[in-house]
């Protein structure tokens, strides 16, 4: 009878474990230009600059974000009417798509990536002349950034100068851009904490009348809680210690625990034969 309550009450103090540990997210790698142009396009004046191709002497090329200014030599005198030339500040090596997800369109792309390009000055022969917002818009490539300062060729004209305008002197367009990304863009996401729960298997009694309540461990981020009661006719009540490794998810604690418990049935075994 003794050994069969002994065999009844090891057996009920069975443990146990959860392990809950989030693996953290892969890696996610994004590569962009270490370097982006901008220039300066169109005709004014005797200027008679590319639209599209960018050179030393209309373009600059940036590496961050921020405010900078292209400084283009006009050349010779010359009086041109409203209607009669066209300017415009653009990117030469830029991919809006590259900051929005598929199927996304330039604008909401370049929205999904906080990127923003304005022009702030527009100096002809060094007088501000800019008297208008600037409107980002795609260029005709569909993928690089336009800003038209002076554009006949839409209907009707976009414009931020003045049509009427003689140019005897540079050009200097100051502009500013933001949301821009560079190079090798790897982020890693957090690794959330491991949690390991181990709980007793429930209520054992024995011939004496003691009752014990398996007590349950929680660990949480290297935190130890232990809670354990004893409804037992001993004066005194002893609880293993657990430990969990949360680095590597070993629940040796878990083993530390039901050893304990071994020891504990050994012991009352010895102490009802010197009875």
């Amino acid at each position: 009878m003794k050994m069969r309550n002994m065999i009844a009450a090891i057996s009920a103090m069975a443990v146990s474990a959860v392990c809950v540990a989030a693996l953290p997210a892969s890696a996610a790698a994004e590569t962009y230009p270490d370097s982006i142009t901008v220039m300066v396009g169109g005709g004014w004046g005797s200027y008679t600059g590319s639209w599209t191709e960018a050179t030393a002497d209309n373009s600059i090329t940036i590496t961050d974000n921020g405010t900078y200014t292209i400084h283009v030599p006009s050349g010779e005198a010359g009086t041109l009417g409203a209607g009669q030339w066209a300017m415009a500040i653009r990117t030469t090596d830029f991919n809006a798509f590259d900051y929005g997800d598929e199927g996304d369109d330039f604008y909401t792309a370049l929205d999904k990536g906080g990127v923003t390009m304005t022009v702030d000055s527009v100096k002809i022969n060094g007088v501000e002349k800019k008297n208008a917002d600037s409107t980002l818009r795609d260029d005709d490539n569909g993928h690089d950034m336009r800003i038209n300062i002076y554009n006949q060729w839409t209907s009707p004209t976009v414009a931020i100068v003045d049509g009427d305008q003689v140019f005897d002197g540079d050009v200097d367009i100051t502009f500013t851009v933001a949301g821009l990304k560079f190079g090798d863009q790897t982020t890693e996401a957090p690794t959330e904490a491991t949690t390991t729960t181990t709980e007793g298997a429930g209520t054992t009694t024995t011939e004496g009348g003691s009752t014990t309540k398996a007590g349950s461990t929680t660990t949480k981020s290297g935190s130890t809680t232990t809670a354990a009661k004893n409804n037992s006719n001993s004066a005194s009540t002893t609880t293993a210690a657990t430990t969990t490794n949360t680095a590597t998810g070993d629940n040796s604690g878990i083993a530390v625990a039901v050893a304990a418990l071994a020891v504990a049935g050994g012991a009352l075994v010895a102490s009802r034969k010197r009875k």
